[in-house]
């Protein structure tokens, strides 16, 4: 159990309108572990859909509420232990982050859970559009969101990755030291009977409980489709549009539909990872964590961080080229022991209790740093 008591933790995400707000709510519920919570973001647009999802409230923030947040941040580590959990590490989170980190009892911590750089290039390179979208002016492109994150480590007391082998691609970038740990997504324990009755009539439902894009292998969850009419995907209406040829296989659920309706209705998580592609090689898809909860199979590429977690409760796909031998492999598949065996992975290493106790651990190293430093 964790030990650092008396605590309150701020976590401050990078936008309110995009899915990276998913990752600070899963730093809330970690932290959620250890003292009360807040969870701001900084305000680019509407409240990002899925965040109904997860059970804090989100306050929005501008950049001329730096000087209010630090006065929260303050008048709380005046009473007890502060925290303040910086995700992403984009502007203006590295300015915000320098003043802070001179509030006495106050702790500093910088999260990164993508290779958000990579991420960004990718999307350059995709058309002119996007270049002009992540022109070095916008706080988002490649080589100043570098820059950025560097900034916010150098200035943290901690610095936390979700995968360690994510750890590993950051360490290239910029002096990390000892002073990191690996926190993975987490959600909220929401258990159901596993597993799913098979459909009487041989349908196969799969899943792809998130954003579809290109690198996460949009390409061969089509293929899957073309192979088997009776074949269908789950996933929530977003952007990305499905062609038309395979579109009435598609079921684009409203992403404020409760995550445990919409697993009820899935036999298998598929999450084709585009190995190739950095973004995708360590990224920890946060789908695999709400697998996990609900004891779904997954049928994943075997990157690092899904091995990392996930290495023996998982069906692993090494080439997608064969549509009709995956979907074959998927089928013979003994779904119930990969499903038990995923929310067994839950409860160890992804769940809330799991991940503060990582957490609590990495903060009392922390702090013996910091409290050496000064003295």
């Amino acid at each position: 159990m964790p030990e650092i008591i008396d605590t309150e933790t701020f976590v401050i995400g990078d936008s309110t309108k995009t899915n990276s707000l998913g990752r600070a709510l899963s730093m809330a519920l970690t932290a959620a572990e250890l003292g009360p919570v807040r969870v701001l973001a900084f305000e680019d647009g509407e409240l990002w859909a899925g965040a109904g999802q997860f059970p804090a409230d989100v306050v929005p923030f501008g950049r001329r509420d730096l000087s209010r947040i630090e006065r929260d941040v303050r008048a709380a580590a005046s009473e007890r232990r502060t925290i303040v959990w910086f995700s992403k590490g984009t502007d203006p989170l590295p300015r915000l982050a320098r003043r802070l980190s001179r509030i006495p009892n106050t702790v500093v911590v910088a999260d990164f859970d993508d290779d958000d750089v990579s991420i960004m290039e990718a999307f350059r390179s995709e058309s002119l559009l996007n270049r002009a979208k992540a022109n070095p002016l916008r706080r988002k492109a490649p080589s100043r969101l570098r820059r950025s994150q560097a900034r916010i480590a150098r200035d943290a007391d901690l610095v936390t990755f979700s995968s360690a082998g994510l750890r590993g691609v950051y360490a290239e970038r910029f002096e990390l030291g000892d002073a990191s740990a690996v926190i993975p997504h987490t959600r909220v324990s929401m258990p159901r009977d596993r597993p799913r009755a098979p459909s009487a009539d041989g349908r196969l439902t799969l899943g792809f409980i998130g954003t579809v894009r290109s690198y996460k292998g949009a390409d061969t969850l089509n293929a899957l489709l073309r192979a088997d009419t009776d074949v269908g995907i789950v996933t929530f209406a977003q952007s990305w549009t499905p062609p038309s040829d395979v579109a009435a296989q598609w079921t684009m659920r409203p992403p404020t539909t409760p995550l445990s309706e919409v697993y009820a209705d899935v036999d298998v998580l598929v999450l084709p990872m585009d190995i190739r592609s950095p973004a995708a090689l360590y990224q920890l898809p946060a789908k695999l964590v709400d697998a996990a909860v609900f004891g779904t199979p997954v049928a994943a590429t075997p990157t690092p961080p899904i091995e990392e977690f996930a290495a023996g409760a998982f069906l692993p796909v090494t080439d997608w080229s064969d549509p009709v031998g995956v979907l074959a492999a998927i089928r013979a598949a003994d779904k119930e022991q990969l499903g038990a065996a995923l929310q067994a992975r839950f409860t160890t290493l992804l769940s809330p209790e799991a991940t503060a106790d990582t957490l609590d651990t990495a903060l009392k190293k922390a702090l013996i740093r910091k409290s050496t430093h000064r003295a």
